[in-house]
Order: structure tokens, then sequence, then C-alpha cells
């Protein structure tokens, strides 16, 4: 199967926003791994809830290494100034903006 199954929020002393890691970076997930063992690239991240979840977990690909995505018309944010200031914060590490009718191009080689 080409399914990855991501375990976070493994230690209930610690928050664990973004798919890569705990929010104190402490420990990974296997999802850097995964992800390099299969030759991926690019990640486009999208959800719930875009300010939290979403913006860590794109951030934490940018800083992985990889083309990092964030589907801004599949996600939602809580909070509208928490959501603008994490939109500032990873443009600036070089994740980029884009829309649903954008990903099919990006996946087969399209550059945004």
């Amino acid at each position: 199967t080409d399914d990855i199954i991501v375990l976070k929020g493994t230690h209930a002393e610690r928050e664990s926003f973004s798919a890569f890691a705990d929010n104190l970076q402490l420990s990974d997930t296997h999802l850097h791994d995964t992800l390099t063992r299969r030759g991926v690239t690019d990640l486009f991240c999208c959800g719930l809830a875009y300010d939290i979840c979403v913006a860590w977990t794109a951030r934490d690909a940018a800083r992985r290494g990889f083309r990092s995505f964030v589907v801004e018309d599949a996600s939602a944010g809580v909070d509208e100034a928490q959501s603008a200031k994490m939109k500032v914060e990873l443009t600036e590490l070089g994740v980029q903006f884009v829309r649903t009718n954008q990903v099919p191009s990006l996946v087969h080689g399209s550059s945004a």
C-alpha cells in the first residue's frame, strides 16, 4: 500500500501540531524518513486547522528540505490573525500557497 499512517500526539506531556515532530522537536514521527525513502520531494498540506496543524506541518516540511505547499482553498484556520501571521512566516521559509486547481499541474512537473 502507498498509505502512510503517522502517529502524533503520542506524548501526553507535549503538544504535536506537526505531522513531523512534537512542538518541542524532541521526538520525530517516521514521516520524514518514510517520505525520503520513497523519493518524495513535494508536500501539499491542507485541512483543519490551517493556523495550527497545517501550518506547522508545512513549516517542518520546508525546514526538512521538501518543497512545501499549502492548498489554501482546502484549508481553514481557527484564528484569522494567527492565520495571517503563519502565512508570513511560511512565505519567509519558502512555502508556496496554491489553490486546488493548481495542484495537478504541480504534481505532474510544472512549477508554481
